[in-house]
């Protein structure tokens, strides 16, 4: 996904960043300024299983009290390390950590789990961001996943200034005077895999693009050898282009494979295709997976069910790894046998998704077929 930033290069897109520094500006904590700021991409992540959140250098609370607001059932935290910031958001959340971020392993005792954990623009703050990450991994809920933006300093901006001999710190923005830690979208995933955050279920690309980029990404391409590879040119181009990458990711299952069963009714698959196009939504970048699709014997549609599990996997965000793609077996009922015993052999854990299927098997897990009701069984199995 891209989109197209409202900000120009020079303005931070940051949401709640954590300044290292002390003091300074009075205008820093009013109403726009730097601890006060929202980034608009981070407004919108709460969904309905989403009891507790953690905003995490959450500035003068800013963002989280936006979520509050739109949620007042669900409970909002913040970390911050600045004394006045934290004073400010403690009067929106309902509660803040003044904590320092580069010091942390984890969270104090009764702070609990979190369902959504954000990093707005903080990563970059940190000396240790590792060290961050892995402790609030451990703060997650079994269905729980954190979100990550962070600038690009592959931005082609900067690069036209390093062309130039510069490379020019400024109060905010890319080049923040306060950045200790400088990331590309690629470096950002490494580090995502090396924390154990390996399932990035979402990727936003926020745009300020140039035609400049067009010719960076050749340089590029010849500089790695790869000239004229247009695919390879492609994607450097998407690279010089992006200002800000936010990434929604969390930890992979463990486990066994875990089995979906969805069972169509008398009415065709029509059902069957809405359960399946619910389920790759709600797992959005896949997990290993078994998928059985149950029609009645005389609906057909077994094609169109593995056509849309392909197309649905297809057009997802992030590419889905041919090792994760779901293995699709599609039945066409045999009235002398039951759903149970047509099941594919092998280790799984089955859900039953729906009414059809539950009633068929009782003694599998159950879940609606609605895409966070799935997540949320799949994950606590």
């Amino acid at each position: 996904m891209t989109a197209t930033t409202p900000f120009s290069p020079d303005r931070s897109a940051t949401g709640s960043g954590t300044d290292q520094r002390q003091g300074g500006d009075p205008g820093r904590y009013e109403d726009g300024g730097y601890y006060d700021h929202v980034n608009p991409y981070l407004e919108d992540l709460l969904e309905p299983g989403h009891r507790r959140v953690l905003d995490v250098g959450c500035g003068a609370g800013a963002l989280g009290g936006r979520w509050k607001r739109a949620r007042p059932d669900c409970d909002v935290w913040g970390l911050e390390r600045d004394e006045r910031a934290a004073q400010l958001a403690a009067a929106r959340l309902d509660r803040v950590l003044r904590l320092d971020l580069d010091d942390l392993d984890d969270l104090p005792d009764g702070a609990g789990l979190f369902d959504l954990i954000a990093l707005g623009d903080v990563l970059e703050h940190l000396r240790e961001p590792q060290r961050l990450l892995r402790a609030l991994v451990r703060s997650l809920t079994p269905i729980g996943e954190v979100v990550i933006s962070v600038p690009n300093v592959a931005h082609w901006s900067v690069l036209v200034e390093l062309l130039a001999g510069r490379f020019t710190y400024r109060d905010e923005g890319l080049l923040d005077r306060t950045h200790v830690h400088l990331f590309t979208p690629t470096t950002c995933r490494s580090l995502l895999d090396e924390v154990g955050l390996t399932t990035v279920t979402r990727e936003v690309r926020i745009t300020v693009p140039s035609p400049v980029s067009g010719s960076l990404a050749q340089v590029g391409a010849v500089l790695e050898g790869r000239a004229g590879q247009r695919d390879r040119e492609d994607e450097l181009h998407r690279d010089f282009d992006t200002y800000q990458t936010i990434f929604r990711a969390r930890p992979p299952l463990s486990g066994p494979l875990t089995g979906l069963v969805v069972r169509a009714r008398d009415g065709g698959d029509a059902d069957a295709r809405q359960a399946v196009a619910n389920y790759l939504e709600g797992f959005r970048a896949g997990e290993p997976v078994r998928l059985v699709v149950a029609l009645p014997a005389t609906a057909g549609g077994a094609e169109a069910v593995r056509a849309l599990v392909e197309a649905a996997a297809d057009s997802l965000p992030t590419p889905v790894p041919e090792a994760l793609r779901p293995e699709v077996h599609v039945l066409t009922d045999d009235p002398r046998r039951t759903l149970a015993d047509q099941l594919p052999p092998g280790p799984a854990r089955y859900l039953a998704v729906g009414r059809a299927a539950q009633g068929e098997l009782p003694s599998a897990m159950t879940a609606g077929d609605d895409r966070l009701g799935l997540l949320q069984a799949v994950r606590a199995a």
